[in-house]
């Protein structure tokens, strides 16, 4: 998704917001959040924004 997103950016003239959520035990580990960062590196974000979890509707099952 975020090679979709880097030629989006490259094109896109107006102001990108990206917003990421970070879930326990799926996407929080150290090298995650690196690749994470990595990413949004490269998309160029005007403004890249943490998405809080608010409540637990589902069980994650992996």
């Amino acid at each position: 998704m975020s090679h979709i997103l880097e030629r989006f950016s490259r094109n896109y003239r107006g102001k990108l917001w990206v917003e990421v959520m970070v879930v326990k035990g799926v996407n929080d580990s150290q090298e995650e959040l690196e690749r994470i960062s990595s990413a949004l590196k490269r998309v160029r974000a005007d403004k890249p924004r943490p998405l809080p979890v608010r409540c637990r509707l589902t069980i994650w099952r992996g």
